[in-house]
């Protein structure tokens, strides 16, 4: 996707990041793993969306 839009950062990536935990959520109904909530704290710019990803 880089190569087609010039960034891998950005809303654009982080909502794709989003949408992957939620699919987890939903469809495979597993908690995120300790790895996945460091890489949650650590990832989004945003706090509240990983406030609202890791409650």
């Amino acid at each position: 996707m880089t190569d087609l839009i010039g960034s891998d950062t950005g809303i654009f990536y982080e909502l794709l990041a989003v949408n992957a935990y939620a699919k987890q959520f939903i469809n495979e109904l597993k908690p995120l793993s300790e790895k996945q909530k460091e890489n949650i704290r650590g990832y989004f710019k945003n706090e509240e969306i990983a406030k609202i990803l890791l409650k």
